[in-house]
């Protein structure tokens, strides 16, 4: 939940920041100013695009490793535990509560 509320105080802020500082710089310059970069900027933007895409791929197959880490861990810790609740049936009653069966 915490995650949650930090990111948004985070996010938000930024949003606002980053569009308070579009509208300062279109007020700011003449629109006939930027029709001689367009060609620059749309190639920029590509570029930022791609970068992101490829960045954004790697993070969701890191974070897909981890989830499946985490997955086979928690199997392994169940099988485990298991096992041991099959193997505490030998043991005599005052040893199984020792265990804590």
């Amino acid at each position: 939940m915490y995650w949650t509320l930090y990111g948004l105080l985070f996010v938000i802020p930024v949003i606002v920041f980053a569009v308070f500082g579009l509208y300062l710089v279109r007020k700011s310059s003449y629109s006939k100013l930027f029709v001689d970069h367009h060609d620059v900027a749309g190639f920029t933007f590509g570029i930022i695009g791609v970068v992101y895409a490829v960045l954004l791929g790697f993070i969701v197959v890191t974070v897909q490793e981890r989830f499946n880490q985490a997955h086979q861990s928690s199997e392994m810790e169940g099988n485990t535990l298991s096992e041991l609740y099959r193997d505490a049936a030998v043991f005599s009653p005052d040893k199984k509560a020792e265990i804590g069966l």
